[in-house]
């Protein structure tokens, strides 16, 4: 499931720059100056991230989450993030480059912001069955 968010995660941020690109290189073909268009998405995209810090901060928190190797959670986990009252339970159902989607125990589906779990404490509980000892087995 890990492979699987990295992979839609990093396909989307590759086809909206390529298509970026395409367009801005396809108007400086059609002799359009560009460097007006560049400046004022330079602006507009500086004054739309204070104004939108929280969405920018979920959105790179999710983007450097989908790169980490060393991230040992995913679907049908179970976890804990954050500490003490702070905290939210539940099972990994879904996670996308705003949200952890957990459902916790009264089956009510939660969406913790990336932002929190990436800097928060996450315990992941164990899956792996114990295991018992065969008739063979020496105790």
């Amino acid at each position: 499931m890990q492979d699987e968010v990295v992979r839609e995660i990093s396909s989307r941020v590759a086809a909206i720059g390529t298509w970026g690109l395409v367009i801005l290189g396809g108007l400086g073909t059609a002799g359009i100056d560009t460097s007006p268009l560049l400046t004022g998405l330079g602006v507009g995209g500086a004054a739309l991230g204070f104004a939108a810090k929280e969405i920018g901060a979920n959105f790179m928190a999710g983007v450097l989450m989908a790169v980490n190797r060393n991230r040992n959670f995913g679907h049908g986990q179970r976890l804990k993030v954050g500490l003490g009252s702070n905290s939210v339970e539940g099972i990994v159902t879904g996670w996308d480059l705003r949200y952890l989607t957990l459902l916790d125990d009264k089956g009510q589906r939660v969406l913790v912001p990336n932002s929190f779990v990436f800097g928060a404490v996450i315990t992941v509980e164990n899956h792996q069955p114990k295991r018992r000892p065969h008739d063979g087995d020496e105790k």
